[in-house]
């Protein structure tokens, strides 16, 4: 794009790559919880409290679920508005559902929420990871980090 683009060109282009970045993340996403459901983590510090091990899994595993669901409302929104998305230049992804305006709307709201509480969910765990690095000094941060 010129810098004489107009407006409407460049959001365009931003949407475009923003969903060709949601197909990435979505696909790492499913690679990293293939590597995680075939390796076990090492067990926390018998020094954590029980309730802090318990909000580890949880948050993990919303953290998953968040990697996953928000590409795919991202996808059904742009699809239920009869948008084609289309992997940066390479490929369309194929359509599974027709035009639908209900759909659309109620797929970004959702995933407008998801991206918020992805968000929250990721800077709760950086600030849990630099408690436990600078604070509690338990090697938990380390065992994040072994290399």
């Amino acid at each position: 794009m010129g810098k004489f683009a107009s407006s409407a060109d460049q959001q365009a282009l931003a949407l475009h790559y923003h969903a060709s970045l949601g197909i990435v993340i979505f696909s790492l996403a499913l690679i990293r919880l293939a590597w995680r459901l075939s390796h076990q983590p090492p067990a926390l510090p018998a020094s954590i409290p029980r309730w802090q091990q318990r909000a580890s899994d949880v948050v993990h595993w919303a953290l998953y679920v968040l990697m996953l669901t928000v590409p795919m409302t991202g996808f059904l929104f742009r699809t239920a508005g009869g948008h084609v998305v289309n992997f940066f230049g390479l490929a369309n992804l194929p359509l599974f559902i027709h035009k639908n305006e209900t759909l659309r709307t109620i797929t970004g709201t959702l995933h407008v929420m998801m991206v918020w509480l992805l968000v929250a969910l990721v800077v709760g765990h950086i600030a849990a990871a630099l408690k436990h690095r600078f604070i509690d000094r338990d090697g938990v941060a380390e065992r994040m980090l072994r290399w």
